[in-house]
């Protein structure tokens, strides 16, 4: 009876021993009482318990995450959930729980870590939309979606309650008790059916059986919402005429066409860089829109404008091709342009990285290499993505242009040596026609009207083996020998005319 007894006390010192989880909190100790079984990625919580001091390991979704020995208590263990971590939305496998280890056993807490917010950057869908029809949303942490719904309501306005019915959905009803609202329309709102695919970056949605001229579809999640327009009849997006297939980073980027209605991004290169809707400026008709270039992506290639109805891209800083810049490729050893970088305060004010100018008194008649007034970019690098056989008629140098008047007394030659001089009168911007004052612009001139008796690309190369260089000449016109010119050159590169 003796052995039976010790035997039974030993079993029961054991399972006291145990470790239990009984909740997790934050840790400001005022709020002890307040505990919660969901939370995002990088909070800090406290985990609340008994028999917790011999803690070596502790596990979220199946992940073991780092904790300090100086923060864990036998009743309670500080931690931070990792900011990069696998949510069991993207991986069903893992499971929804807080696992930690001692030396006497493991406790298991039902927990689940929730996803950012989530974002659409992309729509595919076949226009006209019909009811029924099913559309395939793109953009990121599609995870613990909770409501997928279509309303006639941009759920970004204001708005409130009137007569009982909601015209705006707002997320805590009852912290609009007492306040007046004005009624514009009731809310319609139907539920959608919908499903996530590709690691929750994908969202396929059934439209309903009744659509809208306009209408919103917002997909819900526990930590935010997202949501895009919808036009039952929109026009697919025409890309027409741009200022700059290659804009200094920090100015305006304008763009002509049509069908630029319901626009939610603007996305550069394989979404290297990605305008959102909130940064962009659109035309009451969708004609126009513009936005500020926000950096230079790595790649680039195209720009994208993408609507509710569709898309439309032209090639856009399709680096590879750039031969002359200040910040890597080409240089400058002669003339006297100089390096400069842009200062809100002064002209170009901004530049992407350096580029090349000139703001002197010079004589515009002096010939010779060292004067002050020639701008020259050399030792440039021809690219080497474009076919040998490309018909030299289809090419052009294009670069950017910041010129600070209108010269009236002066006229510019251009060089593309070792071609000869060619006049280049007045610079045109592709956008306008025109010479634009105080602003970039994006410049082109016509390979075959410099380079004689040469009928492709490669054959183009061949002249250039011993090097090239490319030089802008101002002159004078009104006969006097000093003039006072100030222009920046940035992003030459030779462009292929589709």
């Amino acid at each position: 009876m003796a052995v039976g007894f010790l035997a039974s006390c030993s079993k029961e010192n054991a399972a006291d021993k145990m470790p239990v989880i009984t909740g997790v909190r934050v840790i400001d100790p005022a709020l002890a009482d307040s505990t919660f079984t969901k939370c995002v990625p990088g909070t800090n919580i406290v985990l609340m318990g008994r028999n917790l001091g011999s803690t070596y390991e502790i596990y979220i979704n199946d992940q073991k995450v780092a904790f300090q020995g100086t923060f864990v208590t036998d009743n309670t263990i500080l931690l931070t959930v990792p900011s990069e971590i696998k949510f069991t939305g993207t991986d069903p496998s893992l499971k929804d729980e807080i696992r930690v280890v001692t030396r006497e056993g493991v406790a298991v807490y039902p927990f689940h870590i929730n996803a950012g917010a989530c974002s659409i950057s992309a729509m595919e869908a076949e226009f006209p939309l019909k009811p029924g029809q099913e559309i395939l949303l793109k953009g990121t942490n599609f995870i613990d979606v909770e409501q997928v719904y279509y309303t006639n309501v941009d759920p970004s306005s204001t708005g409130g309650y009137a007569d009982g019915k909601e015209w705006w959905e707002i997320a805590d009803e009852e912290s609009q008790q007492g306040k007046s609202r004005i009624a514009v329309t009731p809310v319609e709102k139907t539920e959608l059916e919908y499903r996530v695919e590709n690691e929750a970056t994908e969202l396929y949605v059934t439209l309903p059986a009744t659509l809208m001229d306009e209408g919103w579809v917002v997909v819900r999640t526990y930590t935010g919402q997202a949501s895009i327009v919808l036009y039952q009849n929109a026009m697919v997006p025409k890309i027409e005429k741009i200022n700059s297939d290659m804009p200094v980073v920090g100015s305006t980027v304008k763009i002509d066409g049509e069908g630029f209605v319901g626009v939610y991004n603007i996305g550069i290169g394989n979404n290297e860089v990605v305008i959102p809707v909130s940064d962009i400026k659109v035309s009451a008709d969708g004609s126009h829109l513009e936005f500020e270039m926000p950096e230079a992506p790595e790649y680039g290639g195209t720009l994208t404008v993408r609507t509710s109805a569709g898309s439309d891209a032209i090639p856009f800083y399709n680096v590879n091709r750039v031969i002359a810049d200040m910040d890597g490729k080409g240089g400058q050893d002669w003339g006297g342009a100089i390096p400069v970088e842009g200062e809100l305060s002064t002209p170009p004010y901004v530049t992407t990285g350096k580029c090349l100018g000139i703001d002197a008194d010079f004589n515009m008649n002096e010939p010779y290499w060292w004067n002050a007034g020639r701008l020259a970019f050399n030792n440039l690098v021809m690219p080497s993505d474009i076919p040998d056989g490309t018909d030299i008629s289809k090419l052009e140098v294009r670069y950017e242009g910041y010129y600070v008047k209108d010269f009236v007394n002066v006229h510019f030659k251009f060089q593309f040596w070792p071609s000869e001089k060619i006049d280049y009168p007045h610079p045109a911007s592709l956008y306008t026609g025109e010479m634009l004052e105080n602003e970039w612009a994006t410049y082109s001139i016509p390979v075959q009207s410099f380079v004689k008796d040469v009928t492709t690309y490669g054959e183009w190369l061949e002249m250039l083996e011993d090097g090239a260089t490319v030089v802008f000449h101002p002159e004078s016109i009104s006969g006097d020998e000093t003039e006072h010119v100030q222009f920046y050159i940035d992003n030459v590169r030779i462009y292929v005319k589709e």
